[in-house]
């Protein structure tokens, strides 16, 4: 860079900071230069160099550069640095010098990278930076981790089967729930944590990947002297990666919470959680940015002081702290007099610690409160423990008794939650249509009272097609709908067994009390062959009964003359009694099936009977009006 006029004399040349744009890239070896040294005085790149990336105070400094490597010899050593020192390798255009080295621990199969960063800053100050990053050998070479760490390579792919298997697991439920599976925000931290794996391990496989890539890195060049190792390459990586599974191990433990709701003890606190953490992200957002605000300030008052506070991530860091009470508040006492420091820690403890954090306490004091208060309600305390529900129907299903099964003849599968009006018998056809009529009389009446106490705002009544009120105001008769209205009409369980429950002549005329059995009797498998439930019946009993022809006992005994004569006989009794019962079924089988079509055609002559007696009435009614 140029120098100002002012100064040219004293100073030819100036050098700033460290900027990639302005690095230069010329060799800059003298006309004398030792020729063994030439090499340390050319531009490198990073794929040379074998080095990363360094952060430091003053900056961040790339792999690439001006380098060279020690030999082994201590003595060559130091005649080496010597030389370099007297033909100016660092100079004033110098702004940092990064030595890098390799520790093989082969007992234990732990390779550590040291690094250590000098910047030299244009003021004259110096920097120092260690950074030392140990790993173990066999995340860098799968062969040797097959060969060597049996036990933590197992241990790795086993971890893998099962994240796949949950993988999977994951998208089986959300082909089947689509967007209300990620309504949950259990099933959003799973969905997290897999990614956080993935991630891990695509950074893994990178980092093994550039160890394949590197002959250096292979296990026969490991340990070589005469090698640079250029391990910072693969073990910056990899600590990544690990610092991943870290922040991914943190939330696994955290989502055992999850699991807490088996326990009935821990229930309201789980609730609590759940209802805390949305909450909690709304507080934590107002918090971030009243703390942000007050690290502007901070830095804008102190940014001329060192410290913490010559920085605004170091303001915004160190007021963390001081909710724990560990920051130096020197720093806001050396202002000379001025009250701007005080003021603003006095600011701070008044809004952070007497406002917000005792909204952050109400918070979660009214999630659990309310949680208790759930769990005090009436019929709370006969809920069952998962947990236990769980282990007793398990070991009833180990003795061979499904309550699941018990279950679901209680309750009917879930084809048996709806039936069509028109395929119930007629009598609950007319008990479900006068029932309707009743509710919907009460909702006019009640709506009736509604308008006339707001009669001074005004009101309008409804149209309704079914037990209301028609366009000019008249009630209309559920009871006489036509058969079309009727079959557009849907009976739910509930309904229904609300129905049963009601009237028990139901129950004596359906044989049972459970509204299910009903559906699942009269429900239509086969709209075009009402009779498929008889020719099953049929066909399913002449299976059994080939089943028990072909049957045989298989044992070995001994012929007795007089008993085999008997059995003979009965064998020839039993087959000729069986044939003529085969008939007999045969023959009750069918008069069962046309008894069946008779009386499907007998209720449908007695819904039309009554049907058109319904008719004959309203016309009887209608001309008496008349």
């Amino acid at each position: 860079q140029s120098t100002w006029a002012p100064f040219s004399h004293a100073f030819a040349e100036c050098f700033g900071p460290y900027d990639a744009s302005s690095s230069t890239t010329r060799t800059f070896s003298k006309k004398w230069t030792p020729t063994y040294l030439l090499d340390a005085y050319a531009f490198q790149p990073a794929e040379v160099t074998g080095q990363v990336d360094m952060s430091g105070v003053f900056g961040t400094y790339p792999g690439g550069g001006f380098f060279f490597d020690l030999p082994p010899n201590a003595t060559l050593a130091r005649q080496m640095l010597s030389d370099l020192k007297e033909w100016d390798w660092v100079d004033q255009a110098t702004r940092a010098v990064v030595i890098e080295m390799n520790v093989l621990a082969a007992n234990v199969d732990l390779v550590a990278n040291a690094r250590l960063l000098f910047e030299l800053a244009p003021t004259g100050e110096v920097a120092a930076k260690v950074e030392v990053v140990a790993s173990d050998v066999f995340l860098m070479n799968l062969r040797d981790a097959a060969n060597g760490s049996v036990a933590a390579f197992a241990l790795l792919v086993t971890v893998l089967a099962f994240v796949v298997a949950h993988t999977v697991h994951l998208t089986v439920l959300i082909a089947r729930t689509k967007w209300r599976f990620f309504r949950y925000g259990w099933n959003l931290l799973d969905v997290f944590l897999n990614m956080l794996f993935y991630v891990a391990l695509g950074i893994r496989i990178s980092a093994l990947n550039t160890a394949g890539d590197k002959f250096e890195l292979q296990p026969e060049s490991v340990g070589d002297p005469y090698m640079f190792m250029p391990y910072s390459a693969v073990l910056e990586p990899l600590r990544t990666a690990g610092q991943v599974m870290a922040f991914c191990a943190l939330l696994t433990w955290l989502k055992a919470i999850k699991y807490l709701g088996l326990i009935y003890v821990m229930r309201p606190l789980l609730q609590a959680l759940e209802k805390f953490f949305w909450e909690f992200l709304t507080f934590a957002c107002v918090l971030v940015c009243v703390i942000f605000s007050f690290a502007l300030a901070l830095f804008a008052g102190f940014e001329d002081t060192s410290g913490p506070t010559s920085t605004l991530e170091g303001c915004f860091f160190s007021l963390f702290f001081l909710m724990v009470g560990k920051m130096d508040i020197q720093t806001l006492q050396q202002s000379e007099g001025s009250p701007y420091g005080p003021l603003l820690y006095i600011l701070f403890l008044m809004v952070v610690y007497f406002v917000l954090l005792n909204f952050f306490a109400a918070v979660a004091i009214d999630a659990y409160t309310l949680a208790r208060f759930v769990q005090g309600t009436p019929g709370w305390e006969k809920r069952h423990d998962p947990m236990t529900v769980f282990l007793y129907v398990y070991y009833h299903k180990l003795r061979g008794i499904d309550l699941m099964y018990l279950h679901s003849e209680e309750f009917g599968s879930p084809h048996d939650q709806r039936i069509k009006l028109s395929l119930l018998p007629g009598l609950v056809v007319q008990r479900y249509l006068e029932r309707r009529q009743k509710a919907a009389n009460e909702k006019r009446h009640h709506k009736g009272r509604r308008d006339s106490n707001a009669s001074s705002i005004g009101s309008s009544v409804s149209p309704s097609t079914i037990g209301g009120m028609s366009e000019d105001g008249t009630a209309i008769d559920a009871t006489s709908l036509g058969p079309e209205e009727i079959e557009r009409l849907d009976v739910s369980r509930v309904q229904l067994q609300k129905l049963l429950d009601e009237h028990g002549e139901l129950v004596a005329l359906l044989g049972t009390d459970n509204a299910a059995k009903v559906i699942h009797r009269f429900r239509r498998h086969d709209p075009k062959n009402p009779t498929k439930e008889i020719e099953d019946l049929q066909e399913r009993v002449y299976k059994k009964l080939e089943a028990l022809e072909k049957a045989t006992v298989g044992q070995e005994t001994q012929n007795v003359e007089a008993l085999e004569q008997v059995r003979v006989g009965l064998s020839q009794e039993l087959k000729q009694a069986q044939a003529g019962w085969r008939n007999q079924l045969a023959v009750v089988l069918a008069t069962a099936s046309k008894a069946s079509l008779g009386l499907i055609e007998l209720t449908r002559t007695l819904e039309a009977v009554q049907t058109n007696h319904a008719h004959l009435v309203r016309e009887l009614a209608a001309e008496e009006g008349d």
